[in-house]
């Protein structure tokens, strides 16, 4: 019987502490007027160091201009011309190999060097046809003047010899008269020879003073300087073809050699006021005149003779080297090996300049024809890379062709070169193969409120931004009219305001955490119930 009433002393008592927690808790909720559900006390407060950690950003919400894109699929390219042959001007044997395929070389810079095989003396056609048979009629002029002068003399000789016997013999005359008559003419005809003779050698060049000096058996000049008067007769030896002579070097300016190939040129018409000009402005030409006075003789024009000249092709030891147009090339390509006999025109390496890209579009459908809109309005155009990180945001670009059944448009692209800290060059920045979104403008939204793709959030049926208000925030559904990646266009409907303090960053973590407060908060009421 006592263990029946103390148990139900003990129920009476916890039924008891039961009822006052209830009434303790319902004494703290605010019932509305109208008997319906509760409201919370006010709007949930977050601390700063909360704000922080959740990355909540406020903003000012402007009105402004926005320009939608609409996007197309495109992939770089290697522009038609960024791989070049590197060629050998003339046929040789490869004796080194300056530089390694993967690796940038300089403007200028060897790339091999190549032993040039011989180019063969020409022929001195023209100024072998004036020269040798002058030579020759200058023996032949020189043994004729000799001989009549000798013949003169014992003429002369054997008619003193008749007088004096004559004279000696009273007046009487030993010697027919008939042998003076002979002699008289025979003198005439060698007189007339020496004249033919002096005639000859005047023609060939020589003074008068150097024909009497022949005449006394003195030697007629000879070798260069009988060349260069007998040129100067036939009208070969000009004022240019002497300026030429004077402007290359002494070593060789004076050899005989070197006057056959002057009056060549001149004679073939190659000695013109164009060559003289190239001589003075290229000392390469000048020191290699003998192997460019060859090509030109073969049929080479002055233009290619000069660039053999001045990139070092003429010399015996050729050196092949990266173009000169461009700062510096991406080696691709080494075609040969030391020791290899390559020919004239032979590919040595291939060099790349990635300068120039190009992005290939890819449009589908109505694509085309927004892409000929652009065109059509100058607009201009930007790329970002499919693949965050794969390449660099391109701006300011614009559509090269856009044709009829013409291959798929492309947009020519500035290319970088990616280095590292150190200054070493490790690639492009731009790579070929790699996707893009082209994006194209569109006519653009005026009187909007344009907001980061991060300060908006859904929130079942809502698109939802975050006002600002004192110390706590509150949802305010918006109508967004436009987004993409980066941004949200929001209506000037009256749902935000000029100057309204929205949260730009962190939206969804904030929803979150006053979504969670508020079902902590129900949770807490329904277990008071």
């Amino acid at each position: 019987m006592m263990r029946s009433l103390w148990g139900n002393t003990v129920l009476g008592l916890l039924l008891a502490g039961a009822g006052l927690a209830s009434g303790l808790m319902i004494g703290h909720r605010q019932v509305p007027a109208d008997g319906g559900e509760p409201e919370h006390e006010g709007p949930r407060v977050l601390s700063p160091q909360t704000l922080a950690n959740l990355g909540v950003v406020v903003g000012k919400a402007k009105l402004g201009e926005f320009v939608e894109f609409r996007a197309i699929q495109a992939v770089v390219e290697e522009a038609p011309l960024a791989r070049r042959p590197v060629a050998t001007p003339l046929a040789g044997i490869v004796q080194a190999v300056a530089a390694a395929p993967g690796t940038v070389v300089q403007h200028g810079a060897t790339l091999a060097t190549v032993l040039r095989d011989a180019i063969p003396r020409p022929k001195l056609e023209i100024t072998a046809d004036i020269v040798n048979p002058i030579s020759e009629s200058l023996h032949t002029a020189l043994t004729e003047m000799r001989t009549a002068a000798r013949s003169l003399a014992i003429l002369d000789t054997e008619r003193r010899r008749i007088e004096q016997v004559n004279a000696e013999a009273g007046g009487v005359a030993l010697v027919d008269g008939r042998r003076l008559v002979e002699i008289g003419y025979e003198r005439a005809r060698a007189e007339q020879r020496v004249d033919n003779a002096r005639f000859e050698l005047r023609h060939h060049g020589l003074s008068a003073a150097e024909v009497a000096a022949v005449e006394k058996g003195d030697h007629p000049p000879h070798g260069r300087e009988l060349w260069q008067r007998v040129l100067t007769v036939h009208g070969l030896w000009t004022t240019a073809v002497g300026q030429m002579q004077a402007l290359l070097p002494e070593s060789y300016r004076n050899a005989p050699w070197t006057i056959g190939l002057l009056g060549e040129l001149s004679a073939v018409g190659l000695a013109d006021p164009a060559l003289l000009a190239a001589l003075r402005a290229s000392s390469p030409m000048r020191t290699r005149f003998r192997e460019c006075a060859a090509l030109l003789l073969r049929g080479e024009t002055l233009p290619r003779v000069r660039g053999l000249a001045e990139q070092g092709a003429l010399d015996d030891l050729m050196r092949v080297a990266a173009p000169n147009d461009s700062p510096d090339w991406d080696l691709v390509e080494v075609a040969v090996r030391p020791g290899q006999p390559v020919v004239a025109g032979q590919t040595i390496a291939v060099v790349r300049d990635a300068r120039s890209m190009w992005l290939r579009l890819r449009p589908v459908g109505n694509e085309l024809g927004m892409l000929r809109d652009a065109v059509r309005r100058a607009a201009l155009l930007e790329a970002v890379p499919t693949i965050e990180g794969t390449g660099p945001i391109l701006r300011g670009l614009r559509v090269l062709t856009v044709g009829d059944g013409a291959p798929n448009p492309v947009i020519p692209c500035a290319n970088d070169r990616l280095a590292r800290t150190d200054g070493v060059v490790v690639g492009w920045q731009l790579q070929a193969g790699t996707h893009y979104r082209v994006r194209i403008p569109q006519a653009p939204l005026q009187q909007v409120f344009v907001l980061p793709v991060a300060a908006v959030v859904s929130e079942g049926a809502d698109r939802v931004v975050y006002l600002q208000d004192g110390d706590s925030f509150r949802p305010k559904p918006v109508r967004v009219v436009w987004e993409d990646r980066e941004h949200v266009v929001v209506a000037n409907d009256g749902a935000l305001f000029p100057n309204d303090a929205v949260v730009e960053s962190g939206a969804f973590a904030l929803s979150l955490a006053m979504q969670r407060a508020k079902g902590g908060d129900a949770q807490e009421h329904h277990h008071h119930h």
